[in-house]
């Protein structure tokens, strides 16, 4: 399931830029999603990610947007610790 047309890359990259998550459904793996959020330094540069991988029967696509908040909640989190404001 790997993206690999340039122009639905740059389209999901927009998505991840504007939602502030991203998706990995089933791309690594088969039977595997992940959601993943940027965690910011001191300096608003994005340095780490904080990710939930899951199988996809207990991570259905309805549940993406629920457990997204939770993971961005979690960067947020260490991205103040870290000084981003």
């Amino acid at each position: 399931h790997t993206i690999t047309d340039p122009e639905e890359l740059y389209r999901e990259l927009r998505r991840v830029r504007t939602c502030g998550y991203a998706v990995d459904n089933e791309e690594i793996e088969t039977g595997l999603r992940c959601v993943a959020a940027p965690i910011f330094n001191h300096l608003n540069q994005p340095m780490a990610a904080i990710s939930v991988s899951a199988p996809t029967v207990r991570l259905p696509m309805d549940k993406i947007e629920s457990v997204a908040k939770d993971v961005q909640f979690c960067a947020h989190q260490v991205s103040q610790r870290l000084g981003y404001k």
